[in-house]
Formats: C-alpha cells, structure tokens, sequence
C-alpha cells in the first residue's frame, strides 16, 4: 500500500493520469457535468463494444453514460470466454446487458468454423458444467476429427516438455517430419522450450497500436503479418475493444 501511495503521489505531481484514472475520471465528468455529457451524446450516435465479456465495471459505466440517452449500442461478446477476472472483469456485464437494455436483440453465433465436431462436443461439454453462462449449441460442418487427448500437467515446464516429446514421439515413430509440426501459441514462452535440443523459430510481431502476438516453430518457416487492420475511426461511432 506504502508503494502504491507513492506512485499515486507522483502521478498527480506530475499531473499524470493511467488507464484507470482515465477511465474513473471520464465517468466522474459524466456525472458531474450534464452539459458535458450532452455534447458527446450529440456527437456519438452509435456506440460498439467488442470483448464485452472482459470489460470491468467501470468500463461498463461509461459505456451505459456514453449510449444512455440514445441506447444505440452494440456489443459483442462470449460469456464462455471469459478469463480476465483475474484483473477485474466482471462477467455480470454480458449476462446483465438485456436486463439493462430490455429491447437489445440477441443474435447467438453459434456456427463454429475453426474446430472440428469432436473438440467443439468437448469444448461444449466442459464449459457446460459452468453455471455463469448462456446457454448455446454449438455446431459446425467440419469433420469429425480425431479423438481428443487431455492431459493434465501441474508447471509450464512440465506441460512444455510433453509438447517436445510428443513432437519427439511423432519423428521417432515416422509419422511425422520434424519440419512439419508446430507449436503456436498467444504468449512469449520460448524461454520454456530452450532446454530443448529441437531448434526453434520466434517470429515476433511488433506493433505498437496491436496486441503482440508471437508463434514458435519448430523447423518450420513461417511468415507472419499481423491481421490487425489499421482503424479508421468516424465521427458518428465509438468502437470500444
């Protein structure tokens, strides 16, 4: 606490405000400032929210303060893939919206086509047990697929090291070529496979206006652009994700 007071001192010594405070302090305007907060409902008639999900409340607020008068809001989220409670997102805005927005229309995406029939039947049956949630059915034209495999590790390292030498297993066996397996994944961990003997390729992409995104390959070349597209912001929306 002793830090944090110190580092809040220093902020408004500096006149320095964080994404928190940006956040807290555009809701207390709102509150506190009917004209202000008339301006932007004239100037914003339509308001989208994508990852409603991991929204937090305070975000929620000035969303509900920037679409109140008009409610021409739009959001699009997935109560089942929601995992950042850990810094504060609370799942109850996704499942509280149509109390909130009586006459908001609910759309259910419920077409998968990434996955397979056998892992979305695996994904559904696990997230079902889940009592937080809206029910779905989720189906896809896709294949059966193979059988899933769970296996459950205890460490980062103990679940990398299953990856080498499932991969490991695959060349041994001839069923696959080193060169043509891949490991992918949303978070730079190739700090956990340097104990390996199997080389390794890191492609980063680096942006500063985009989530990082890093894919490593085992003895694979891979090229990597990032889908972000660049954002072309209108005077009469507000996109928020």
């Amino acid at each position: 606490m002793e830090r944090w007071h110190c580092i809040d001192k220093r902020q408004l010594k500096l006149y320095a405000l964080d994404f928190d405070d940006l956040l807290m302090k555009a809701v207390e305007l709102f509150r506190n400032s009917k004209d202000t907060l008339g301006k932007y409902h004239s100037r914003y008639l339509h308001i989208m929210v994508d990852e409603f999900q991991d929204t937090n409340l305070v975000q929620y607020e000035l969303i509900k303060k920037l679409g109140g008068k008009k409610r021409n809001i739009c959001v699009v989220g997935d109560p089942d893939q929601s995992i950042y409670s850990w810094r504060f997102a609370d799942l109850r805005n996704i499942l509280s919206f149509e109390k909130d927005f009586p006459k908001a229309k609910l759309v259910l995406l419920e077409q998968n086509y990434r996955s397979t029939k056998s892992i979305l039947e695996t994904a559904s049956h696990v997230i079902s047990t889940n009592q937080m949630r809206k029910p779905k059915e989720l189906w896809t034209d896709n294949e059966e697929g193979e059988l899933t495999n769970v296996v459950e590790t205890y460490t980062e390292q103990e679940e990398a090291q299953f990856v080498v030498s499932e991969v490991e297993k695959l060349a041994k066996e001839d069923r696959a070529k080193l060169g043509d397996c891949a490991v992918m994944y949303r978070t730079n961990a190739r700090k956990l496979f340097s104990a390996s003997e199997i080389a390794l390729v890191a492609l980063i992409s680096s942006c500063m206006t985009a989530p990082c995104h890093i894919h490593i390959c085992i003895k694979f070349q891979l090229t990597f652009v990032n889908a972000m597209p660049p954002f072309h912001p209108y005077p009469a929306n507000v996109i928020i994700g």
